[in-house]
Parts: C-alpha cells; structure tokens; sequence
C-alpha cells in the first residue's frame, strides 16, 4: 500500500489513533504514545510535558537502565524461548516481506501475481523460505474473496490459508492481501 501523501513510499506505518496508513515520515512515532500517529490527528492529542531540569538529570540513568533491561531481555528471550515461537516470529516477518512484495507487483502490473515465483527477481531477490517447510504459498482466501500468502505454521500442516486459531493453535500463518 501507498502512502497517500507520498505515492512514492510504502504505508508501514499504521496511525494509532485513526488506524490509517502511512509512511514513517508523515506517521513519526508520538514522544508520549510511543507509537506512529499521522499528521491528522496529532492537533488532537495532548502536548508532551515539557522536560524540567528534574526530569533531564533523571532522563540519563533511567535510559541506561531501560537499554540495559531491554539487551538482557532480548538474551533472555533467545535463551528461553521456544524454538517454535521463534519460528512463528520468523514466517510473520516473511510473510510481510512477501506481502508486501505482491502489493508492489500489484501496483506496478496491475494484477496479483499468479505464483510467488513471479516476485522473483523484479520485487525479490529470492523467496525467503517457510520455516515450517518447504516455500512460503501464495492461494485465495478461504475466508472471502482475494488472496493470502501463508506459511504451514508449527503445525506443519498445509489448510490452504485458514487463519491459525490461537486457542488450538491450529491452522496457517496468513497474510490477507485484499
């Protein structure tokens, strides 16, 4: 998807507030919110306090202390996380590098492509594989009309773009592009 104000860029960034998409530069991330909110409705939000002096002194240790939280979560997580929610974290991301790919061949062409192999090589170097088997899948939405692209997920089990259901955790990993 297009930024509308900068046909030029990718829509990655999606406004809190109003749920619409945008790019970085017209949806920065709010000081306070901590999440991308667009132009629109930024008047509408509270100001950030100004800082005091109180506040900057404090600013510098709590940073280092919040960078030193977040470095030691991040070994943490790698040491005691499944391998199968990495493996989710994984297909997640690419299958937006993927999706994302197709919206790009469906605005140059004016179509969906047929196969993933048509990503390759104008929108993808190569297709990143599926970390559950075999290649990422490009098919129609079982769910209504349009496409999915989708990985097998931890089931290993191919169900042609059902979306995974979170409490049996069965089902794929999809990315809707309709």
């Amino acid at each position: 998807m297009r930024c509308p104000r900068h046909p030029d860029r990718l829509a990655l960034a999606t406004c809190t507030v109003c749920g619409n998409r945008h790019c970085s530069d017209c949806a920065p991330v709010h000081p306070v919110l901590g999440e991308p909110v667009c132009a629109t409705c930024l008047p509408g939000l509270p100001p950030p306090p100004p800082p005091t002096e109180k506040s900057a002194k404090l600013l510098w240790p709590v940073g280092l202390l919040f960078l030193g939280l977040v470095v030691g979560g991040v070994f943490w997580l790698q040491k005691a996380g499944s391998e199968g929610e990495v493996s989710v974290s994984i297909a997640l991301k690419r299958l937006e590098i993927v999706g994302l790919a197709c919206e790009r061949f469906r605005a140059a062409r004016g179509a969906w492509p047929e196969t993933l192999d048509d990503l390759v090589p104008g929108q993808l170097a190569s297709l990143p594989p599926d970390p559950f088997g075999g290649q990422l899948r490009l098919g129609p939405d079982p769910l209504g009309g349009g496409h999915v692209v989708y990985s097998l997920g931890p089931d290993g089990v191919d169900q042609g773009g059902v979306p995974r259901d979170p409490v049996s955790g069965a089902g794929d990993l999809v990315y809707p592009l309709d």
